[in-house]
């Protein structure tokens, strides 16, 4: 019988989950970032276009549905659930869109509302879906579970907000924690070469047009090139994204990575007030024709950059932890 390998813990949290969030929001905003310095919405960075798209929003994503718990949704009443992730995830979204029209002049409008953070808005959807699921699959048959996949990938106008591309991968996290939860530090070490070698693979052949933003996927247009995008992103995000977790199960008692993992808990300030602090600076930049898109310079400039935009967010959600409503609306946090 194989020996669970026990994951470091510091402030009753999951270090390597932390720090795992942490990067995945950090290379978001570098992709952001190198859209802001370069003006271009697929810029080239490591001899391809839109590279990092291949698996930021993938990696956040399956580490949100390791903590899937259906024996936790189960316990708590739905419309509790429902409320409390909707506060946690949608008033922020709402309360970060007003800041940035106003910081930045613009006049906001109805699907902005939903559609400008459309990560968190997605998340949220996603999260309800999971909590029907989990009622109706009370014995937790994995077979129910992909089910579940399918007729959300293939539910009309499931495109909205890309939730039949955020829901499987959530449920890939679920899935990627059942098989993870009883392996060793040997069979982790195997498990992260053989993902290793998969995603060097993937990406050499990533091409940014199986994107979610240039070839969504919708059963009611369908076709079999987006089918078959739909398909290549998925496999590509997950198994980069696994890649990433299994490395930091197996690295989350370095000093460094643990001193890093107390800030993933601001992740979602790093994700709104970066969009806000970028959109000043293209504003600027637009005005002063300033743009940087030799290949090297854009992504040194941009990964410097993306550093100094984290670090303000992470000062700027120390700030608004000190006011109780500032937690509330902007954090998602209740204070109990």
């Amino acid at each position: 019988m194989a020996i669970e390998m026990k994951a470091a813990v510091l402030n009753n949290r999951l270090v390597f989950a932390d720090f795992a969030k942490l990067f995945a929001m950090f290379v978001v905003t570098w992709g952001h970032c190198a859209q802001c310095l370069s003006g271009i919405t697929f810029p080239e960075m490591f001899g391809k276009p839109g590279v990092l798209i291949a698996f930021h929003m993938p990696l956040f994503m399956i580490v949100s549905g390791y903590f899937i718990h259906p024996g936790h949704i189960r316990d708590k009443r739905w419309h509790a659930y429902v409320s409390g992730k909707f506060k946690r995830l949608v008033i922020p979204a709402l309360a970060w869109y007003a800041c940035y029209c106003l910081l930045t002049i613009q006049k906001p409008h109805l699907m902005g509302c939903v559609g400008f953070y459309w990560f968190l808005t997605s998340m949220f959807l996603s999260l309800l879906l999971i909590s029907v699921v989990v009622r109706v699959n009370k014995s937790d048959n994995m077979l129910l579970y992909l089910a579940s996949v399918l007729i959300v990938v293939f539910l009309p106008f499931s495109s909205f907000l890309h939730i039949n591309f955020m829901y499987p991968l959530m449920m890939g996290g679920m899935f990627l924690r059942k098989a993870t939860d009883r392996c060793n530090r040997t069979e982790l070490t195997r498990c992260a070469i053989i993902l290793f070698l998969s995603s060097a693979f993937l990406l050499y052949y990533w091409d940014v047009s199986y994107s979610v933003y240039l070839t969504p996927f919708d059963s009611t247009h369908f076709s079999h090139q987006s089918l078959y995008a739909l398909a290549v992103r998925l496999l590509t995000g997950f198994v980069i994204s696994s890649f990433f977790v299994v490395l930091f199960m197996l690295t989350d008692r370095r000093k460094g990575i643990q001193t890093l993992s107390k800030y993933g808990k601001y992740t979602l300030v790093m994700y709104t007030a970066s969009f806000i602090i970028n959109g000043i600076l293209d504003i600027i930049l637009s005005q002063l024709h300033l743009r940087a898109s030799q290949p090297g310079l854009l992504e040194l400039s941009s990964c410097m950059w993306s550093i100094a935009v984290c670090f303000l967010c992470v000062l700027l959600a120390q700030l608004l932890e000190k006011n109780d409503l500032a937690k509330r609306l902007f954090m998602g946090i209740s204070i109990h």
